[in-house]
C-alpha cells in the first residue's frame, strides 16, 4: 500500500499534474484530486493502477512516505526458461503500458529451438496481438523468416548484423545471446532504454524495406 503522501510526492518528482497521473492510471483527474484530498477512499485495485502508472516510469516506494527515483536494475536469465522469462517480462510489462511497442534490433531465430519453445513464442505472439502490443523488427538483409506482417520488418545491411537480438520495451532493454546456452541480460533504466529506443528509430527510418520476390 501507497500512502496519500508518497502520491503526491511521487507526482512531484515526474512533474506529473493530476490529470497526467490520472491519463498514466486509466483515471479521471477528479478521482486523482479526491483521493490525494482524502475526499474518497480508493479500492487497492484503484492503488495498485497509481503505483503501477509510478513505477513504469521509475518512482520506487520507500518505507514510511519516502519515493525516489530507482537505480537501474539488471536481470539475467538462462536457458530456455529464461527465453521464456523474457517472453512473459515484454508482456507483463507492456499490458498496461501506454507505449505497447517492442522494438527488436538484430532478430534472429536459432535452428536448435526444440518444439516446446517454439509453441510457446506461438502462444505469446498471440496474446501481443490481443493485448494491441505491436513490434517493430530490423533482422538481416535478405531474411523473409516473417512472424508477423512485413510492414512491422525492416532489413539491415548483413556488415552491420549481429545475431544477438535486442529488445526494447517500455524501460527495459535486453539482449539475448542464443547460446546454447542462451542468457539473456534484462536492464530496467528509464533513461538507457530512452537513449537505445532513439539509436533504434534512428536505424528503423534508414534500412531497407524487405523485398518479396514472387
Amino acid at each position: 500500500m501507497i500512502t496519500i503522501k508518497q502520491i503526491r510526492a511521487a507526482r512531484g518528482l515526474l512533474n506529473w499534474t493530476q490529470k497526467d497521473l490520472g491519463n498514466k492510471a486509466g483515471m479521471s483527474r477528479e478521482a486523482i484530486k479526491n483521493i490525494e484530498n482524502e475526499i474518497s477512499r480508493p479500492r487497492q485495485d484503484t492503488i495498485r493502477a497509481i503505483r503501477n502508472a509510478f513505477e513504469t516510469h521509475g518512482v520506487e516506494f520507500l518505507s514510511g512516505d519516502g519515493v525516489r527515483i530507482s537505480d537501474a536494475t539488471v536481470h539475467i536469465l538462462h536457458d530456455e526458461d529464461g527465453i521464456k522469462g523474457l517472453w512473459d517480462d515484454i508482456y507483463e510489462t507492456l499490458v498496461n503500458h501506454e507505449n505497447k511497442e517492442v522494438l527488436i534490433a538484430n532478430n534472429t531465430e536459432p535452428v536448435h529451438l526444440g518444439k516446446e519453445i517454439t509453441e510457446y513464442l506461438d502462444t505469446h505472439l498471440k496474446r501481443l496481438k490481443a493485448a494491441k502490443i505491436t513490434e517493430k523488427i530490423m533482422c538481416c538483409e535478405g531474411d523473409t523468416n516473417f512472424l508477423g506482417p512485413i510492414t512491422a520488418y525492416r532489413w539491415i545491411p548483413k556488415d552491420n548484423f549481429c545475431d544477438s537480438p535486442t529488445f526494447i520495451y517500455g524501460d527495459k532493454v535486453a539482449m539475448l545471446i542464443w547460446g546454447p546456452p542462451a542468457k539473456i541480460t534484462i536492464i530496467n533504466d528509464p533513461q538507457y532504454a530512452e537513449s537505445i529506443r532513439n539509436l533504434f528509430k534512428f536505424s528503423w527510418d534508414r534500412a531497407r524495406i524487405p523485398e518479396i520476390q514472387e
